[in-house]
């Protein structure tokens, strides 16, 4: 998929989208409110107008979109108390249903949402690359790293980071190919209203609180051998 000045047909006043999709699945990360999701809906988007004709303010001379028979996006939370459905049971749920399509459009936002970042990524890997083999398209947003460089051992995988600029203190709502991108955590916090003595004190305990979770699922996973052993007696 290529777009050239494509705007998005629900925003007021859009700033057009270059973008050259050409492999089989763009994985972006980056600064927080710095464009992601609304980079994967417009692909989306364009690829929805594109399919049944619908009228669209792109450079269709240098623009690209290939037709696909289905076309998926997996965004809001799917947690429902009602039916018992947490927020990651409901993506496994969304995701069984998509396992046996071809030739489809996908986009995911926040891929490990809901569980373990660590497990997830392993399992998503697992589950984008059997996708991947039946002929579909891919887009996800993520800030788990790990996922990242994962997926980019896989040759038909393109990087995709949103830009911040340091100086400016926000992002620059631009991308840049073929990096994994920051997430600004502290930053954008800060520019979104935490005080800056709290966002100090954050960034004093990240490196110290890195470490201790790191004794925490050591222990952890020490006690639950220790565990299976008594049971096994």
């Amino acid at each position: 998929m290529v777009l050239e000045n494509f705007s998005h047909p629900i925003l007021k006043d859009p700033k057009p989208l270059n973008l050259k999709f050409e492999k089989s699945m763009l994985a972006v990360t980056g600064v927080n409110a710095g464009g992601k999701t609304m980079l994967l809906k417009s692909l989306l988007s364009a690829a929805f107008l594109s399919k049944h004709l619908i009228p669209m303010k792109i450079n269709a001379h240098h623009s690209v979109i290939p037709y696909f028979k289905e076309i998926h996006a997996i965004i809001n939370d799917p947690q429902n108390s009602a039916n018992n459905i947490s927020t990651f049971a409901g993506r496994m749920k969304q995701f069984s249903a998509l396992l046996s399509k071809e030739n489809m459009l996908l986009g995911v936002d926040e891929i490990e949402l809901g569980t373990d970042a660590d497990e997830a990524s392993s399992l998503y890997k697992t589950l984008l690359e059997k996708l991947l083999k039946q002929n579909n398209q891919i887009i996800i947003t993520t800030h788990h790293k790990r996922l990242s460089v994962l997926m980019a051992e896989n040759q038909e995988v393109e990087l995709l980071a949103a830009l911040y600029d340091e100086e400016k203190e926000r992002p620059t709502y631009t991308f840049l190919k073929g990096v994994v991108g920051k997430s600004y955590a502290f930053e954008t916090a800060l520019r979104y209203g935490v005080p800056r003595f709290l966002i100090e004190k954050a960034k004093a305990f990240y490196g110290e609180d890195k470490e201790k979770l790191n004794v925490l699922i050591e222990n952890s996973s020490a006690l639950e051998r220790e565990l299976k052993q008594k049971m096994s007696v």
